[in-house]
């Protein structure tokens, strides 16, 4: 009996290469935003980590902001 498992996606960006790449920017950008506060990201010593809901949550208020 094979069991059937449903896998998400994983919701977890590490570094700022998979930031920049899941949000369709450069690395340099990315930088950039996560200096100014605009992606929320944790830090584990000199790791950076983002996650995309979290991102996902931030950006329309950043939008509403901007109007």
């Amino acid at each position: 009996m094979a069991i059937e498992r449903h896998i998400e996606p994983l919701d977890n960006l590490n570094g700022y290469k998979e930031i920049a790449a899941a949000l369709g920017i450069t690395i340099r950008q990315a930088k950039h935003r996560v200096s100014i506060g605009a992606i929320p990201i944790l830090r584990q010593g000199r790791c950076v980590m983002a996650r995309r809901s979290s991102i996902k949550k931030a950006l329309p208020a950043q939008e509403r902001e901007a109007r």
